[in-house]
């Protein structure tokens, strides 16, 4: 047999031999460069959802700096709290106390729920 015949038979032979595999390698790199697009997709989506967010989080940070720490500047934070304690007690409304002592209003809705008058108050579970 001619050796360049021989040699053509050895090479075809193991091109045959390797197809199988190239096709799977093949198969399997189709598949991450969908999964790489979906991927850049889903990120640019994320992104694009993520600006609406920033704006608004800058927004809050600017109201957060304006609003002035008025309990310890006002009474003192231990002082302000007992003095909203005392009101409550008495009978005040979340506005008076966080007019006279410098609370949030969160935080004087608490302190009228916990303290204050037996219709305004917490029950106790």
């Amino acid at each position: 047999m001619n050796p360049d015949v021989s040699m053509a038979l050895i090479i075809c032979g193991a091109a045959a031999a390797t197809l199988p595999a190239a096709a799977c390698v093949l198969l399997a790199v189709r598949r991450v460069l969908r999964r790489i697009d979906f991927l850049q997709a889903q990120i640019a989506r994320l992104l694009e959802a993520q600006q609406p967010l920033g704006a608004r989080l800058e927004a809050l940070a600017a109201v957060v700096q304006e609003e002035p720490v008025r309990a310890a500047t006002t009474v003192g934070a231990d002082r302000a709290y007992e003095l909203a304690v005392r009101l409550a007690s008495g009978g005040a409304g979340c506005r008076e106390i966080v007019a006279q002592c410098g609370l949030t209003p969160a935080e004087a809705e608490l302190v009228v729920r916990v303290h204050g008058p037996r219709g305004t108050r917490l029950s106790a579970a």
